[in-house]
């Protein structure tokens, strides 16, 4: 059993996957093998994989149907067989030739931690670029409370993260610009301790064509996800965390806003039939 699980869901851009996997060649740590799924309707990335030689460590799977994102990760998930599994997305990639060396030790060095993540550099297609960290304030404040994830991605993109097989959980398939938060909170919910490197281990390319590029600023993806993830995290808000609770009505309450929506009967036209808090109904009924 390989001690760590490079899973790479594919889906077309073969340009950006070939990076990809170049930059795992070039690891430090051998102790891998590499799960690729493929999305993709035609033969262009089995025909880019081919060109590769991992020694046996490469394990292609083609997709009899398409799965869609997230599903097409919880596949490269499942047919995983490493103790740690390490999310690479196709267009990303490891910054550092021992950046995967630094994620495993993350692990082997925390025993009670069940996910780690590090800072990314963020790249885009505009030459723009930024690391995206957070400060060990942040880590603290995320182990005491997996929700205020809610109020914004401190984490950052799964490529960003390694977790332990055994604390795995299926991304939830309902959700598409939210799935990562909901995942993290969950997973760090149950397990609490988590681990962060301040170094940008991992390269995340905003790519033209991306599954968030039709998210962003999208009711029908933000109204939705935005209440399901809401309703799913709440009972996590125990007595000394309410202060969350108040904080995440706010931002529920300032989306309402955004796209002028003043009733329930609004919010339900986003498809979403869970439960809607009723505090935040009364603020929409007298305009708070």
């Amino acid at each position: 059993m390989p001690k760590v699980s490079v899973c790479i869901p594919a889906y077309n851009q073969v340009n950006y996957l070939k990076i990809a996997l170049n930059s795992v060649l070039l690891q430090t740590f051998t102790d891998y093998e590499v799960i690729v799924t493929d999305d993709t309707p035609g033969p262009m990335v089995k025909e880019l994989i081919d060109q590769f030689d991992f020694g046996g460590k490469l394990h292609y799977f083609k997709n009899q149907v398409s799965l869609g994102s997230p599903q097409n990760w919880n596949e490269a998930i499942e047919k995983s067989s490493g103790e740690y599994v390490k999310i690479l997305h196709h267009d990303d990639w490891f910054e550092q030739n021992d950046s995967l060396e630094k994620y495993v030790k993350l692990l082997d060095d925390n025993s009670g931690c069940g996910m780690a993540f590090s800072a990314s550099l963020v790249k885009l297609e505009n030459g723009r670029q930024w690391v995206h960290e957070i400060s060990d304030e942040d880590v603290a404040e995320i182990s005491r409370s997996p929700a205020s994830l809610f109020l914004g991605n401190k984490i950052g993109s799964p490529s960003a993260v390694i977790f332990r097989k055994t604390v795995f959980e299926p991304f939830d398939p309902n959700l598409k610009w939210l799935v990562d938060i909901e995942f993290y909170i969950r997973v760090i919910g149950k397990n609490a301790a988590i681990c962060y490197c301040s170094e940008a281990l991992i390269t995340t390319f905003g790519a033209t064509g991306r599954v968030s590029d039709i998210c962003i600023d999208n009711p029908d993806v933000e109204i939705f996800e935005n209440f399901y993830v809401f309703d799913k995290i709440k009972d996590q808000f125990s007595l000394n965390r309410r202060l969350y609770l108040g904080r995440c009505l706010g931002h529920l309450l300032l989306l309402c806003r955004k796209y002028k929506i003043s009733a329930a009967s609004h919010i339900r036209r986003f498809g979403y039939t869970g439960r809607i808090p009723f505090r935040l109904l009364i603020w929409l009924k007298f305009g708070k």
